[in-house]
């Protein structure tokens, strides 16, 4: 990997851990648009999902005793299922289509955050499906 790459690889890293730090979530938002510039978004996707692991320690012991297990387990389990179809889109399709969807739906979540737009509903098993699938 070229230094310069390297140096941008770590810098979106800084900024999306500080990102992370301060509102607990948000980083992939920010690291995958910057990270998907210089690598391709496979590698990006992997060197998030490397990085998020530090979160098992962090983040999920509180995060466990206050969430929805059964939530949690349906889309847990959603995401197992749709990780194969997930790993095979990533290896079809072109790399420019895919920075370009990541940075698009990094800037409509980014929209939607900065518009205040809330889901109003109550999730049920079809919404956590369909996140967990999507997830994968």
């Amino acid at each position: 990997m070229e230094p310069v790459a390297l140096l941008w690889l770590t810098g979106a890293s800084l900024v999306a851990g500080t990102v992370y730090g301060f509102a607990g979530f948000g980083a992939a938002l920010i690291f995958m648009p910057l990270a998907a510039i210089v690598v391709e978004p496979a590698v990006a996707i992997a060197a998030l999902s490397v990085s998020a692991v530090s979160s098992l320690v962090t983040v999920v012991p509180s995060a466990w005793r206050a969430c929805d297990r059964r939530a949690v387990l349906t889309m847990l389990g959603a995401a197992v299922v749709g990780l194969p179809f997930g790993v095979w889109i990533l290896t079809l399709m072109d790399v420019i289509t895919l920075r370009w969807a990541v940075s698009v739906i990094a800037i409509l979540t980014l929209a939607a955050l900065v518009s205040g737009w809330r889901y109003r509903g109550t999730p049920g098993v079809p919404a956590w499906l369909g996140v967990g699938a999507a997830v994968g």
